[in-house]
């Protein structure tokens, strides 16, 4: 039988934290709180697996204003604690996705364009992993709109970028008056995006302006081709 003694470096009342000592073989421990009469009080159960390895990531590139879900694809992942941005060495939160076995996190900001490594936390070790992209902001240049029955198509012309920006990525909001409209998407092409205001309630004939949210990056654009730029709330820190 073999002990191992780690030391504790944060206490409370109620709370004792402590580092998982390393082990060389797979399988399940007991873990106790050892007072100083080297008495051992409880009696939980520490299960030791494969650490988590990395296969890829996507997407592989992300927008400069940050806020893309990146999923990292690998085994035992629900075992990384946090990822490491480099050489910035930036921090960011993860969360782990029990349907799928993947780890995500969102992409933070960046000016400019710049590819970085990434590193996952597990413990007091890392794993290392692939390396994401920063290209500019989707730069979407005006629209024009389409009367389809009592639907209003909107055809929102873009830049071609590198991005692959994905239906779920991008939302949509038309303003006509004093009424605003979301505009469902149906299709992202490379030098457009597509879109329905659905007249439920009566045709919906024109939208004065639009805006364009894609994570953390949000563009106002109206119906004379002006564009401007909206400040997102709660943006994290930058790389």
């Amino acid at each position: 039988m073999f002990l191992f003694r780690s030391p504790v470096f944060d206490r409370s009342s109620d709370t004792l934290r402590f580092h998982i000592p390393p082990s060389g073989t797979k399988g399940t421990v007991k873990v106790c709180v050892v007072t100083p009469d080297d008495r051992c009080h409880g009696n939980s159960i520490v299960t030791y697996r494969s650490q988590p390895s990395c296969t890829g990531i996507q997407p592989t590139v992300t927008w400069s204003s940050g806020g893309r879900k990146i999923y990292v694809q690998g085994s035992n992942l629900e075992l990384v604690e946090s990822v490491t941005v480099l050489p910035s060495n930036k921090v960011l939160k993860t969360q782990y996705s029990t349907s799928s076995g993947d780890v995500w996190f969102q992409s933070p900001p960046f000016d400019g364009h710049g590819l970085f490594r990434l590193l996952l936390n597990v413990g007091n070790f890392t794993v290392d992993c692939r390396y994401l992209f920063f290209e500019s902001d989707p730069k979407f240049t005006g629209f024009t709109t389409l009367q389809v029955a009592n639907d209003l198509q909107v055809n929102i012309q873009k830049n071609a970028d590198m991005l692959n920006l994905r239906m779920n990525e991008v939302t949509v909001m038309g303003v006509h008056g004093d009424q605003l409209y979301q505009c469902v998407l149906e299709k992202i092409e490379s030098y457009s995006v597509i879109c329905k205001i659905k007249g439920e309630s009566g045709a919906v004939t024109a939208v004065d302006s639009l805006t364009i949210t894609v994570g953390n990056y949000v563009l106002g654009m109206s119906s004379t081709h002006s564009l401007f730029c909206l400040s997102p709330q709660n943006t994290p820190d930058h790389v």
